[in-house]
C-alpha cells in the first residue's frame, strides 16, 4: 500500500474511531477527574501530540491553548494521572513498518473517561499523521469535554429561566443555575452570570434574517446597550462557522461595545428548522475565557427544536 492510501486509510479509520467509542461504565468505579480542558499525554516524543493539543483557540481575543497538556513518560498502576478523564498515549514501534493503529476507550479505569491509543513506527509518520488529523483529535476531545459539561448540567440548572424559554420560544434548553440574572425583549432573553468585573452571558432571540451578522448587530443594538447613548453590542469579527447540513450553523466570532473598551467571544448556535438562536458571550477582562465560553457554549446545545429532538453540534 503506498504512503498515501495509507494515511487516506487512516483518516477513515480516525474518523470512525473518534466517533464511536466503547463505553463500558462501571457503577463502582470513581468518577474521573481533572480540570476541564486538561489532557494527559503519555510517551509522546519531541512533543509531537502535545503541540497539536496546544495549538490556539482562533475564535478568543487572545491566544488560548485548545487544551492544557500534562505530558509523563509512562502510566504506572498507582498514577493518579490514571483518574484523568481525558489521556492521549502515544507508542513509538518500528515493527510497525508503515503502519499507524489508533483506537479509543472509554471508562477504563474510572467513570466518564476516554483513552485514545496512538502507535506508530516513527516520530517523523507521527508528526505527518498530527499534522493532517491533528483537528480532528482537537475535536473529538472538544465534543468529550462539551458532554461531561452537558452532563454536570443536567443535574444543576437553572429551571425559572428554562420556563421562560419555554414559554417566549416553544423550546427546551438548559440554563447554568448560575445565571440568575435577567432580561426580557421582544423575542429576547438575556441570561447572565456576574462575578466581579466578568460575566458569562447567554440569550435567545428570533433569526429571521439570512445574514447572521446583520441579524446579530440588529438585536444586539436594541436589546444590550452600554451604559451611556451611543454605546452597544456589535460584532467585531467572524472567525469561524460550521454548518452541520441540515441540523444547524454555528458562528464564532469576537463582539466589541461601539464606542466603549468592551468586548470578547461570542459562539452562536442556529438549529435548522427553528427561528431561534441561542448565543454565549463573555467578558473577562485580563483573564481567561476558553473555559467560560466552552462552559456556556455547551448549553447551547442542549437546545431541542420543534421535533423534541436534541440539537447536537
Amino acid at each position: 500500500m503506498s504512503v498515501g492510501k495509507q494515511y487516506f486509510s487512516c483518516l477513515l479509520l480516525l474518523t470512525l474511531l473518534l466517533t464511536v467509542s466503547s463505553c463500558n461504565i462501571n457503577k463502582g468505579q470513581p468518577v474521573s477527574g481533572g480540570k476541564p480542558y486538561e489532557v494527559v499525554v503519555v510517551g509522546d516524543q519531541d512533543s509531537i501530540v502535545t503541540k497539536t493539543l496546544s495549538a490556539p483557540i482562533p475564535d478568543l481575543v487572545r491566544k488560548e491553548a485548545s487544551f492544557d497538556v500534562i505530558q509523563v513518560r509512562k502510566l504506572r498502576s498507582n498514577d493518579l494521572n490514571r483518574l484523568s478523564h481525558a489521556i492521549v498515549t502515544v507508542t513509538i514501534d518500528p515493527q510497525k513498518g508503515k503502519n499507524i493503529q489508533l483506537t479509543t476507550e472509554r471508562d477504563v479505569d474510572v467513570q466518564k473517561q476516554v483513552i485514545v491509543h496512538i502507535t506508530v513506527p516513527n516520530t517523523t509518520v507521527l508528526r505527518l499523521f498530527m499534522e493532517r488529523n491533528g483537528s480532528r483529535l482537537r475535536n473529538y476531545l472538544n465534543k468529550f469535554e462539551i458532554e461531561r459539561a452537558q452532563e454536570a448540567l443536567a443535574s444543576h440548572h437553572n429551571k425559572t429561566a428554562e420556563e421562560a424559554i419555554q414559554k417566549m420560544f416553544g423550546v427546551q434548553m438548559l440554563i447554568p443555575a448560575e445565571m440568575k440574572a435577567s432580561k426580557k425583549g421582544k423575542n429576547f432573553l438575556w441570561f447572565s452570570q456576574e462575578d466581579g468585573a466578568n460575566s458569562v452571558n447567554i440569550c435567545l432571540y428570533r433569526a429571521t434574517d439570512i445574514d447572521f451578522k446583520r441579524q446579530r448587530d440588529s438585536v444586539m443594538r436594541i436589546n444590550i446597550p452600554g451604559k451611556h447613548d451611543g454605546m452597544y453590542m456589535q460584532t467585531a469579527s467572524l472567525t469561524t462557522v460550521h454548518i452541520n447540513p441540515g441540523k444547524s450553523v454555528t458562528n464564532w466570532g469576537t463582539w466589541e461595545m461601539k464606542n466603549d473598551e468592551m468586548g470578547g467571544p461570542f459562539v452562536a448556535y442556529h438549529p435548522i428548522g427553528t427561528d431561534i438562536t441561542a448565543e454565549a458571550f463573555v467578558f473577562a477582562p485580563n483573564k481567561s475565557k476558553r473555559n467560560l465560553l466552552l462552559k456556556a457554549e455547551a448549553a447551547l446545545y442542549t437546545l431541542k427544536n420543534k421535533r423534541d429532538k436534541k440539537a447536537k453540534r
